[in-house]
């Protein structure tokens, strides 16, 4: 089954070219390069792709670190009034 996919930014990759930002050559490759991962994604094949060229073996991560609880006011910058987007909010004054 074939994914949708949307090419975005084109308008600011001509610009770099007109701008002499990237060299012919460059932009040559990056538009011969994205035909090709448009038309693996169109098709269905990039995981197939990715599989080939980067291979992943089994993965054996090490066992995870044991869990422990503490009062969010001391997780500082999760507390309330630590974090910026929480100022707005109608919190009382004072530290954290």
């Amino acid at each position: 089954m074939a994914s949708p996919c949307q090419v975005c930014d084109l308008a600011e990759f001509a610009q770099a070219r007109r701008d002499e930002l990237v060299l012919p050559g460059e932009a040559r490759g990056a538009i011969r390069g994205l035909a090709e991962l448009t038309g693996l994604v169109r098709r269905g094949d990039l995981l197939a792709f990715l599989s080939r060229t980067c291979p992943i073996g089994p993965l054996d991560p090490p066992p995870a670190a044991p869990a422990d609880r503490i009062p969010l006011s001391r997780v500082l910058l999760l507390h309330p009034r630590a974090r910026a987007s929480w100022l707005r909010w109608d919190m009382p004054p004072g530290p954290p």
